[in-house]
């Protein structure tokens, strides 16, 4: 197998580039995603298609609510301290 970003000759199993690390699981999807072109609905697509959108939807919305929550709480924090200055 080799690296699609790199063509750099890859050992089975990698899960990174040696060469330049790229994610191999990312290069896969985007593979995935190059073939769903032929489809017109979601429901058409394969499921190993499927299974690559929800594992993309589940980590980047895990990622989102990370950041959300660690700005609320830098909010929150300010908000203390200003209330607390000003008392």
């Amino acid at each position: 197998m080799r690296c699609i970003y790199c063509n750099a000759e890859l050992p089975e199993g990698a899960r990174f580039c040696g060469k330049c690390g790229e994610s191999l699981e990312k290069a896969q999807a985007y593979a995935q995603v190059g073939r769903m072109v032929e489809y017109n609905t979601y429901d058409e697509y394969p499921e190993e298609v499927k299974e690559v959108f929800k594992q993309y939807e589940r980590s980047t919305l895990s990622k989102v609510g990370d950041w959300v929550a660690g700005i609320m709480a830098i909010v929150f924090l300010i908000v203390e301290i200003v209330v607390a200055a000003t008392m």
